[in-house]
Parts: structure tokens; sequence; C-alpha cells
């Protein structure tokens, strides 16, 4: 895929995921004031290292040239 353009978007997109999601458990693991809980945040990390995969890759892509 010689598109560019979609690829920076992409990884602006996951990069922008990564970090919510980051912050989400690192923000739950710390804040307990309405019930949830912890246990429900590592349903999250397989989304965060796909995420993490998905910016690496795109970024990659984009700065090879």
């Amino acid at each position: 895929m010689k598109n560019k353009h979609l690829k920076f978007w992409l990884a602006v997109g996951s990069g922008i995921i990564m970090v919510m999601l980051l912050t989400f458990i690192i923000g739950m693991a710390i804040v307990e004031q309405f019930n949830f809980k912890k246990e429900y945040c590592l349903l999250l990390i397989p989304i965060l290292v796909y995420a993490v995969a998905q910016f690496t890759i795109n970024y990659c892509e984009i700065t090879e040239d």
C-alpha cells in the first residue's frame, strides 16, 4: 500500500487509542471512587498491545524512506 497519508492517520489514531487505554488502565489502578473492578482492565491489555503493534508498523512504513 503506497498511500502514506492513510498510514499517517492510522498511526495517529492508534497512538491516540494507545494513550487513552494506558491512561484509563493506570487511572483505574489508582482511583477507586466508583464501583469498577480493576480486573476488567486486564481485558483491555490485548487491545493495548494491538494498538502498540499497529502504531509501530504504520510508523515504520511511513518513515522508511
